[in-house]
């Protein structure tokens, strides 16, 4: 419509990139063309406006936030007793900066070990919709544990070869929200995390 000479695929990149997750409220005939791509791709919702509007504003104000979010540090310099960042966070034009100090070490408080080495686990497609297929060396044995950004081990699987297939649902069979998730793999002594991103 003339509002950006960026394309498409332009802006859902922009989108992914700033972490934005997209509501839309429109028309359902401009779903397949228009909305829906955004709206997957970033886990947010799409909303009919012919629709019962006063259900609409009722589903948007019970979105739900994370409280709590889950970051790691790395550093190459192991001989550190302890480490001091400067963390920088924005949200919604509010934010700031404050520096963060303590030992260093390898476990957060909620048990995840920081990435070691994120190339022996790779996942496709990422985002997922139904599944992800987890890639291993060919001869891994081990385990795979999914957690929330919460920290909460949501899935287990036993790895016993080069490929796993997660269908996105909890050890329980319950189909698990959109959302991005912490896969950590253990094979042998060695442990690598990876970021999956599930929307539907």
């Amino acid at each position: 419509d003339n509002v950006t000479s960026l394309s498409r695929g332009e802006v859902l990149d922009n989108l992914l990139g700033a972490g934005i997750v997209v509501y839309s409220v429109g028309a359902s005939n401009y779903v397949t063309d228009w909305y829906g791509p955004f709206v997957d791709a970033t886990g947010g919702l799409f909303f009919d406006i012919n629709g019962n509007f006063r259900d609409i504003l009722l589903s948007i104000s019970r979105f739900g936030r994370p409280a709590r979010y889950l970051a790691w540090y790395d550093s190459r310099q192991q001989e550190l007793s302890q480490v001091t960042i400067d963390v920088e966070v924005h949200y919604a034009g509010l934010g700031g900066i404050d520096t963060v100090g303590g030992l260093a070490g390898k476990v957060d408080s909620h048990g995840l070990a920081p990435p070691e080495d994120s190339s022996s686990l790779q996942g496709w497609p990422n985002p997922f919709s139904s599944s992800v297929t987890l890639r291993f060396p060919a001869d891994a044995s081990g385990s795979l544990e999914v957690f929330d950004l919460l920290g909460r081990r949501v899935h287990r699987s036993r790895i016993t070869g080069g490929t796993l297939t997660w269908d996105g649902r909890s050890d329980d069979g319950r189909p698990l929200p959109n959302g991005q998730y912490i896969a950590r793999a253990r094979i042998g002594t060695a442990t690598s995390h990876l970021v999956l991103t599930r929307v539907r």
